[in-house]
């Protein structure tokens, strides 16, 4: 009867049987401090390493894939990769995802603007139509901004927020659409917080979580690293991660901040 439960317990979670390794590969955004980065694709830093050395699954081998943001979703979308760690839900990758339920991190998206052309308080999304406006390739900020942004702005997407930042600066774009975090980091450390600023409040607060490509073999694991990741939000380990990760992206240098 024992054998019998663990039996089970194996097929049920997908795990391989009679000491078979499985080998989940995974990739995040490898320009996105605090949440995650990778200099010189030497390595996942930041929370999105963090959170998946809390993750443990007997029989799995959690194995990184260093590729441009948007490539690892291209990737997922066609079954070459399992894992996407810190991506947001929405409706248009829910066709290709499986998202786990929990919410791993917080990732409000705000403007940046020159503080010269700063809007007023009291703004609105209607104010962006007639500026020219920056993202990220890869980037979607959650509903309903996204469908906002597609049918009312005109954007232009460059690779990292250093060509994005550089470009509001050099007043090629109007403003840039980016974590509130990560665009505060980049902006402290290079002293650039004087001529832009961040236009409040957020256009999107969706938290981001992990996803298995739909057409990954290892999808079934999702339903137990989605249950370890509640209890690690339950244990108030989620917010552990994210301190010592913003700690450890303000101790580094992201002034040459590029793709792997």
């Amino acid at each position: 009867m024992k054998h019998l439960i663990v039996l089970v317990f194996v097929l049920g979670s997908g795990l391989s049987l009679w000491g078979q390794t499985i080998h989940l590969t995974w990739a995040t955004n490898p320009a996105y401090p605090p949440y995650d980065w990778s200099l010189h694709g030497k390595g996942y830093h930041g929370a999105a390493a963090k959170l998946i050395a809390h993750l443990r699954l007997p029989g799995v081998d959690f194995v990184p894939v260093y590729v441009p943001w948007r490539r690892a979703q291209e990737m997922a979308k066609d079954g070459q990769l399992d894992l996407l760690v810190n991506i947001r839900d929405t409706p248009e990758r829910e066709s290709w995802l499986s998202f786990a339920q929990t919410p791993a991190f917080s990732n409000p998206i705000v403007i940046f603007m020159r503080r010269e052309n700063q809007l007023s308080p009291g703004w609105h999304w209607d104010d962006l139509i007639p500026l020219r406006g920056g993202q990220a390739a890869g980037d979607s900020f959650g509903s309903p901004f996204d469908e906002f942004l597609r049918q009312h702005l005109s954007m232009q997407t460059a690779p990292t927020v250093v060509q994005n930042f550089k470009k509001l600066l050099w007043r090629r774009i109007d403003f840039y659409v980016t974590s509130l975090y990560l665009g505060k980091l980049w902006l402290a450390e290079t002293d650039n917080s004087r001529y832009v600023g961040v236009l409040l409040p957020p256009v999107s607060e969706q938290a981001i979580t992990i996803a298995f490509s739909k057409r990954s073999p290892n999808v079934k694991l999702l339903a137990d690293l989605d249950a370890q990741l509640a209890k690690l939000r339950q244990k108030g380990v989620l917010d552990q991660i994210f301190a010592q990760a913003m700690t450890e992206a303000q101790q580094t240098d992201f002034s040459s901040l590029t793709r792997p």
